[in-house]
């Protein structure tokens, strides 16, 4: 069932048994073994014993600021100058969900005693599922509704965002045949929960301690890209009729020579800030232990070690890791890229004109690796296992050409 619907909706699978022949029905009244969805008619306890969801019907509306300050200036040969600050704050975001029913984390010095069993105060009330028994454990019984399971947020309205820039952009108008577009911008992306939801109100979120400290997570943005320069271009050949040189060619070498344009762009960015989870110490919380940095310098950092694998550790037992959702200065290999673009244009009568593209992506077969492995695997010693932890195995593509023709008539 989608979150949302929990109590207004069930399924059921007709599948007739034998060879029938069988009675007709129609599909406005469905079949007798229709199972219908209890509604409010299940009550407040229907899913008691059960997972369930909670959303807020007073939830706070969320809301942007934003602002900016900006320098332009005009240069000689019709170019452009233009740098920006931009800042953009984002509060009571429609953000990640949580766990309502986490039990405190102070419980965990209790240690293997959150494993006991206990009597079950619900015991007859509850009467199928893993509460359904005489005796739950410590664990359970300390939960804040511990007649519960987990209690999700749904859609909720809690978490924030910083986002600060410098944008720098020189342009210069077409003239001449030529014009071109440098953008380049260095920023940073704060905040506590995952950006990229998607717009799906049921997202859970990456929150170790959610319902009690959801800023413990307050972190860059594991879509954060702090430099990003796109360089762009497009230049009409000056040759042929009517153009600089061989404006006097008339014939085949007019149509071969003339109409070709070359068009470029060139994307270079630093690598986003990776996330290392792995744990394995009876809190069911992912986050490792970082017991110093392992960020590598640029001249020891390789595919088959892209960071310091060393630099983490399973945290004690009953104890929460304390490597932060994203390593900031620990990021991935970024990316460069050439992409370029010929067209030439025919003209074969009046109202007919035959275009000839050759495109080539990643032109210059530049290596771009992806991410390198961040699951951390440890064993009882604490320390990784994971082969590949740290290690780069896959890249973006290679070089792609395609060529193209259009006929406009």
């Amino acid at each position: 069932d989608n979150s949302n619907s929990l109590g207004f909706s069930a399924s059921t699978t007709f599948a007739p048994k034998g060879g029938g022949p069988f009675p007709a029905f129609k599909l406005s009244d469905g079949p007798d073994s229709l199972v219908r969805p209890l509604g409010p008619q299940g009550g407040p306890s229907a899913f008691r014993g059960q997972s369930v969801y909670y959303q807020d019907r007073n939830a706070p509306t969320p809301y942007l600021q934003q602002w900016n300050f900006t320098l332009q200036r005009a240069l000689p040969g019709r170019w452009v100058v233009s740098a920006s600050y931009a800042g953009n704050k984002g509060t009571k975001l429609f953000g990640a969900n949580y766990n309502l029913n986490q039990m405190d984390p102070a419980h965990f010095a209790l240690g293997l005693q959150l494993q006991d069993r206990v009597p079950n105060p619900f015991y007859g009330q509850i009467r199928q599922g893993p509460l359904s028994g005489s005796t739950i454990t410590l664990g359970q019984w300390l939960r804040p509704y511990p007649d519960y399971l987990n209690v999700m947020t749904f859609a909720a309205h809690g978490a924030s965002s910083i986002y600060h820039s410098f944008q720098l952009t020189v342009e210069r108008r077409f003239h001449q045949g030529l014009s071109a577009l440098i953008s380049y911008t260095n920023s940073k992306l704060i905040n506590d929960s995952l950006s990229n939801a998607g717009g799906n109100a049921a997202t859970i979120g990456e929150f170790r301690v959610g319902r009690y400290n959801r800023r413990l997570e307050r972190a860059i943005d594991q879509n954060d890209v702090t430099h990003r320069l796109v360089a762009s271009a497009v230049w009409e050949l000056p040759f042929g009729p009517g153009k600089p040189w061989g404006s006097s060619l008339r014939g085949v070498s007019a149509h071969l020579l003339s109409g070709w344009q070359v068009n470029s762009i060139v994307t270079i960015e630093s690598g986003v800030p990776l996330m290392v989870r792995g744990a394995n110490n009876f809190t069911g919380i992912n986050f490792p232990d970082v017991i110093r940095d392992p960020t590598l310098p640029r001249s020891e950092r390789t595919v088959q070690r892209w960071f310091d694998t060393e630099a983490f550790r399973n945290p004690a037992p009953f104890t929460i890791g304390n490597a932060p959702r994203t390593l900031p200065n620990t990021r991935g290999p970024g990316m460069f890229d050439v992409a370029l673009s010929v067209f030439k244009n025919f003209r074969l009568t009046e109202s007919t004109q035959l275009e000839f593209r050759a495109e080539a992506f990643n032109a210059l077969n530049h290596v771009n690796y992806n991410n390198p492995n961040t699951s951390f695997s440890p064993n009882q010693a604490g320390v990784n296992t994971n082969a590949l932890f740290g290690r780069i195995t896959s890249a973006m593509d290679a070089r792609r050409i395609q060529l193209g023709l259009r006929l406009t008539f």
